[in-house]
């Protein structure tokens, strides 16, 4: 394999990589947004449940 074209695979690849790194930063990220709704969903939820039973609206 000549010097030119293993360069230009070897950039390729080296690009490649860095686009696999960002698309799992962005997954991770994701994860993280994903994780932090769950939890202010079962807050609400549990705030929401606690005013009910204040109020004596639970059935």
């Amino acid at each position: 394999m000549n010097d030119e074209l293993k360069l230009y695979l070897d950039s390729i690849v080296e690009r490649l990589e860095k686009i696999e790194n960002n698309v799992n930063d962005l997954i991770g990220f994701k994860a993280k947004l994903t994780g932090l709704f769950v939890g202010i969903s079962i807050c609400c939820s549990f705030i929401i449940e606690q005013i009910k039973d204040f109020l004596g609206l639970r059935y």
